[in-house]
């Protein structure tokens, strides 16, 4: 065990402790949905998006579907924008994590 941050996140993915994607994902939908009013720090794995939680609205789910896109290279399909994906913060990580750039075009040579 070398004590760095690959073993935490190794560990269990619903503790607190969040690597530096879920980091960067946060202050990523932080940004894209307005949320100035949130201290950074209270939003954690388990944080509900919507019903509570953040308290996003259907809005704010396109607003998401759209920088998932966009920064990530993920298109979500129909059947990806469900309450699995977006049932709290975890959920939206982990989804982001098996399919970063997933959907981005390959640039061809000229």
């Amino acid at each position: 065990m070398t004590g760095g941050l690959a073993d935490v996140c190794d560990g269990d993915r619903e503790g607190s402790v969040m690597d530096a994607l879920e980091i960067e994902i946060r202050q990523k939908v932080i940004d894209a949905l307005n949320l100035e009013d949130f201290d950074p720090e209270t939003i954690s794995r388990g944080t509900v998006l919507f019903q509570g939680g953040l308290g996003l609205d259907s809005i704010d789910a396109i607003e998401l579907v759209i920088m998932i896109e966009k920064e990530f290279g993920i298109v979500l399909s129909v059947a990806e924008r469900n309450q699995t994906v977006f049932r709290d913060f975890g959920s939206l990580c982990d989804f982001i994590r098996q399919n970063i750039n997933r959907d981005k075009p390959v640039r061809q040579a000229v």
